[in-house]
């Protein structure tokens, strides 16, 4: 796990397994990401970074918001991560079960990459979270094919529709 801004990480154990988290120095010292391994082989990972980006001069005016294309990116970064510890050190086999999802999100706006004339704020999120559940039968399973109707169901939520990439 890295750490996004001046901050920091550490590891340990604990009574259900090992962890490691990541910090901002400033201004509150405060933990703003957890990974947990249990002993079960279930690994957690919980992230608020990008549910609490401080506003700047383009994002005063909005509030709090979601920035789509940092989250997918960092989603897809994480559970290609996950996905190979699981296969590479806890030698687990499939199927296996990935759940990801937002909590406290209710008012928040969503960003949506390149949009041209309305800017890139878009869409505010009426319900408080929203789960997304998914069986990974192989590990030949791209990260990207797991998380799309995650990524989906994140503009869904906000009344969108997510811009498909150009290929």
């Amino acid at each position: 796990m890295c750490s996004r801004t001046t901050g920091g990480w550490s590891y340990g154990r604990n009574r259900h397994g090992a962890f490691s988290f990541y910090t901002f120095h400033e201004p509150h010292n405060e933990v703003i990401g957890v990974t947990q391994l249990f002993k079960t082989g279930e690994i957690w990972g919980i992230d608020t970074y990008y549910l609490n980006i401080p506003a700047s001069k383009e994002t005063l005016d909005h509030g709090k918001y979601i920035p789509t294309a940092e989250v997918e990116t960092d989603l897809l970064f994480t559970l290609t991560n996950y996905l190979e510890a699981a296969h590479d050190h806890l030698e687990l086999t499939p199927p296996l079960e990935v759940r990801v999802g937002m909590t406290q999100v209710e008012g928040y706006e969503i960003t949506v990459p390149h949009r041209s004339f309305t800017g890139q704020f878009a869409g505010r999120i009426f319900e408080p979270a929203f789960v997304y559940a998914s069986l990974i039968e192989s590990y030949d399973a791209k990260a990207d094919e797991i998380l799309l109707p995650f990524f989906r169901q994140m503009y869904d939520m906000a009344g969108e529709v997510r811009p498909e990439p150009n290929k």
